[in-house]
């Protein structure tokens, strides 16, 4: 009966050993299952670094651009503040070159009066002289 008693054993061990392997392998091929999928896991990871860090990039040079229309906007403002107060100062100036101009004018009309009597006194001397001439002529004669 021993002998019985050890075969049963060994019987029983066997299904049992067989079980329990089954079930190693079973938890083996669940282990290598989650170590494809952490690999995975691992390089979605990677990929999306990839990705935040090709956004940091796109958004440093976004800020750069942002910076410099900003500072052509502010170029643009300062320039068209200096254009508004060189078109504020034209009725100014306007005003003065027409103030110049007409005292340019009245002196140039004052000078053409003078001229104008000059021409008229040379001119009756001219004739004053001429009759003399003719009376000196004739008395001549």
């Amino acid at each position: 009966m021993t002998e019985n008693l050890k075969e049963m054993l060994r019987e029983v061990l066997k299904e049992e050993l067989t079980g329990i392997r089954s079930d190693v392998v079973n938890v083996q091929l669940e282990v290598g299952g989650l170590k494809k999928e952490v690999t995975e896991m691992g390089s979605n990871v990677g990929n999306l670094q990839k990705e935040v860090t090709g956004l940091c990039t796109s958004m440093k040079i976004f800020k750069e651009e942002l910076t410099e229309v900003k500072t052509h906007v502010a170029e643009l403002h300062f320039g068209q503040e200096r254009i508004e107060r060189k078109i504020g100062s034209i009725p100014s100036q306007f005003e003065q070159l027409k103030n110049s101009i007409d005292e340019d004018i009245k002196r140039l009309t004052r000078i053409q009066e003078r001229q104008q009597l000059v021409i008229e006194t040379l001119s009756a001397r001219s004739i004053q002289q001429q009759t003399d001439i003719k009376e000196l002529n004739y008395t001549k004669k």
